[in-house]
């Protein structure tokens, strides 16, 4: 059985969406939840864009790293919000079978934003980040 975000759990107007659809909105905060595994970007008109994964069973799923500073993309303008996978396996520190990253792109006029997502299973589950949009 899947999960919504835990940050909206209650709330049934989510829809499944793609990164592209921040480009031109303006976010107003970035939180990342306590666990690593969420990051919510609340948008200036009223939406909101969660970064997760919708859990099945056995995969892991983990926000591992953010290149610049979240504070370049808020209050500006998105110009490029891109999706980025990688199957390879650039260390030995995960001893799941198969491992996923999501690098998500995000660029405005006052800097850029990597976030690095990393999925890890036996091979079987899905380890890719899905990205919920809640309209206001």
């Amino acid at each position: 059985s899947s999960t919504a975000p835990s940050a909206f759990a209650n709330m049934t107007s989510m829809e499944k969406t793609t990164v592209d659809y921040l480009v031109g909105k303006v976010v107003d905060d970035i939180v990342i939840n306590s666990s690593m595994d969420e990051v919510v970007f609340y948008l200036e008109d009223g939406d909101t864009v969660v970064f997760y994964h919708e859990q099945d069973c056995c995969e892991g799923f983990v926000l591992e790293d953010v290149e610049g500073d979240f504070l370049e993309i808020i209050n500006t303008r998105i110009l490029l919000a891109e999706e980025r996978i990688s199957v390879d396996n650039p260390s030995d520190r995960y001893n799941d079978d198969s491992n996923t990253w999501t690098f998500y792109t995000i660029r405005t006029l006052r800097g850029t934003v990597v976030m690095r997502f990393c999925g890890s299973s036996n091979g079987y589950y899905s380890e890719r980040c899905d990205i919920a949009l809640i309209r206001k």
